[in-house]
């Protein structure tokens, strides 16, 4: 007698009334890295399924409120105008499915609204500067480069023959972004204000304005002489100048700068951007939320769960390697959780045994307007940049600020 399984047909009995249906999570993000570990959550288990959905702008999606994700992992979404579309997380805390202590304190802070956690910081980025040892007069700290420090090691490289400069230690006007980092390490403090307003301490502003006037006009011999170096020299990569011995140091910014110094000279090193032992952490921190009226909450809040694990992240660094990502850390930047930072990227990453700045050397930022990161790049450190080579008092950034929402 032939025997008949029934296997097949009750599980697709089991299927049909849906015990193994799978539930698709939709996840806005413009970063590549999350295909790689939504892909690596979901070969963990058929219950849920994250599906990427690319928006190049998560927080300007989020505004224009066509349609409702899952979940959103992006820049600038912590702003008054979308924290209050986001479901608080804290039962995550609370059920002790996750630790606070795991977080960095201050950058837990600033995803929290009416002292509930809305946001989760996902991961940030530090601004660094490049260069090598034998060309400094006085030796570096280990773990800070400071702005004075910059100035003067520059002015002692500068060089300059029959009116012309051959070298040139640093310029603030190389970057547009140093200019502002600058001013906020010297107490600018951009944050945002009442009604999505942006506000700061304009005395501090006006003093890190003056600071770099004078590094440029007294340091490196004025506007006019660094035109022509940059026009001369500037065409080539700053990278292949600092080998070159052309210029001392250079910005870089923490998602590239690893794979930029696998390329240079054997020699070359970095330290952080810093003041009175403070490092600016760079404003674009990301993000991870779950919408008020996201569909799939349950499975949204399972992949948070399990992504803020550190047994996940150790497997996301790895990840990194094993599939040749183009990218540094977790997303792109240094995880919110220490441990990740302090004992797992140095073992990954030797370049960086005994440079992971402690807590108390980070300065993150506060909440800003979820329209500062358009605002910033076009309109404020261009301000900044005329307002340093102009002679004359430039225009009141308040005033453009408004100018520039206008015409939006």
């Amino acid at each position: 007698m032939k025997r008949v399984t029934l296997l097949p047909f009750l599980l697709l009995g089991l299927q049909g009334c849906g015990l193994f249906r799978t539930n698709i999570v939709t996840l806005w993000t413009d970063r590549a890295e999350m295909a790689a570990y939504t892909e690596y959550f979901n070969s963990l288990q058929n219950g849920i399924r994250i599906q990427i959905v690319y928006k190049p702008s998560p927080a300007q999606a989020m505004l224009e409120k066509k349609e409702t994700p899952d979940l959103v992992l992006g820049e600038w979404l912590c702003g008054s105008a979308l924290m209050g579309r986001f479901e608080p997380l804290e039962e995550l805390f609370t059920q002790k499915k996750l630790n606070r202590t795991s977080f960095y304190k201050a950058l837990l802070v600033s995803g929290q609204q009416d002292k509930k956690q809305v946001l989760l910081p996902v991961s940030f980025t530090l601004p660094a500067v490049a260069f090598q040892p034998r060309n400094l007069k006085n030796q570096a700290s280990n773990l800070l480069l400071p702005l004075e420090f910059l100035k003067d090691q520059g002015a002692q490289f500068n060089q300059r023959a029959r009116d012309n400069t051959k070298r040139l230690g640093f310029s603030p006007l190389w970057s547009r972004n140093f200019l502002y980092l600058g001013c906020v390490l010297l107490g600018a403090g951009f944050r945002e204000g009442n009604s999505q307003t942006v506000s700061w301490n304009q005395e501090a502003l006006q003093n890190g304005l003056r600071f770099f006037r004078s590094w440029v006009e007294e340091t490196n011999g004025g506007y006019a002489a660094e035109r022509e170096f940059m026009e001369k020299y500037l065409v080539e990569p700053l990278a292949k100048l600092l080998d070159e011995n052309r210029i001392l140091f250079y910005l870089m910014d923490s998602p590239y700068f690893f794979q930029i110094m696998e390329e240079q000279k054997e020699d070359t090193d970095f330290r952080w951007l810093a003041y009175d032992n403070r490092i600016c952490v760079d404003e674009e921190i990301l993000f991870l939320g779950l919408p008020k009226k996201a569909r799939q909450r349950q499975g949204a809040r399972q992949f948070i769960e399990w992504f803020f694990q550190e047994e996940t992240q150790r497997e996301l660094l790895k990840l990194n390697q094993r599939k040749r990502l183009r990218a540094f850390g977790i997303v792109g930047g240094f995880s919110s959780l220490r441990s990740i930072n302090e004992i797992e990227v140095p073992q990954l990453y030797p370049l960086f045994i005994g440079r992971i700045p402690a807590e108390d050397f980070l300065c993150f930022p506060g909440p800003l307007p979820t329209d500062w990161g358009e605002l910033k790049r076009q309109m404020v450190v261009a301000w900044l940049y005329d307002a340093t080579v102009s002679a004359g008092e430039p225009e009141k950034l308040e005033a453009l600020i408004k100018a520039f929402r206008a015409k939006k």
